[in-house]
Order: C-alpha cells, then structure tokens, then sequence
C-alpha cells in the first residue's frame, strides 16, 4: 500500500482511468477535488488501485468518506477491491476519521463492503448506491 497525494492520483487516474462515464462519475468535480490523499494498492511495483479519502465528505458535508474505490481492470476479480477498502478504513482509522462513510456504485463495490470481517463494517456506514446493479455495466467496462 502507498499515500498518494493528489497531484499523484490525478497523474495515476490520467493515465489509468478511461476517459468516459467511469472518469467522470468517479473521478471529476467535485469527487476528486474534496479527496486530500488516496490509498493505492500496489502489484509488481506498480499502483493497480485506488481508494480516494475525503476528510470533510463530498459537497463538504462534514462526513468523512471514500469517495471512489477503483481497480484496473486486469486485476479485478481477484479480492484486490476488498483489500484496498480495508485499507482504506485503516487509513481513516488512523487519522481519526471514522466512521467512513462510502457509498457503493456497483454491485461488486456493494458486496465487497457487505463481506468486511465486522470490526471494519463496524466503522463503515454503507449507503447501496447500486440501484440493483444499473450501473455495473458502465464501471466494471
């Protein structure tokens, strides 16, 4: 695991993300300008995921959160998702920023959360965002 700051994940997210509907939901406005740092998961030396932490919450509604949860997709479907949001939540954890709030998009991001061991759901305030799965055929391209 690595910080970012956010020059470093707007370098890695230019690089990395699509240009399309991911970036722009996940990665644009005021998503990515409320973010103060990101957890990236590494993989041969490299930054293969990110979580993106918003200290003051998005819009600035005081709650912190984890703003976007992304993996690229050659390394999904391998667990790599849930062990970059229990990172994520440490992180929170030790800057004192729990609980985290996340709203999940799709239905992976949704079950991932769903199957943290308790003492890290417990720090978690989920919101199911997926509306049944709409939206998985535009993040998970």
């Amino acid at each position: 695991m690595r910080i970012l700051s956010p020059d470093e994940l707007n370098s890695w997210v230019q690089t990395h993300v699509p240009h399309g509907v991911t970036m722009a939901i996940l990665f644009a406005g005021d998503r990515l300008s409320c973010i103060d740092e990101a957890v990236g998961l590494e993989a041969d030396g490299e930054v293969v995921g990110v979580a993106t932490i918003a200290p003051r919450g998005e819009q600035m509604s005081g709650k912190p959160t984890i703003v976007a949860i992304y993996v690229r997709p050659k390394f999904r479907r391998k667990g790599l998702g849930r062990t970059l949001l229990m990172a994520a939540i440490d992180r929170c954890r030790e800057r004192g920023l729990v609980p985290v709030r996340m709203d999940a998009l799709t239905t992976p991001a949704l079950c991932a959360a769903q199957n943290l061991p308790e003492d890290y759901r417990q720090d978690l305030r989920l919101v199911d965002a997926s509306i049944g799965g709409a939206l998985d055929a535009m993040f998970l391209e």
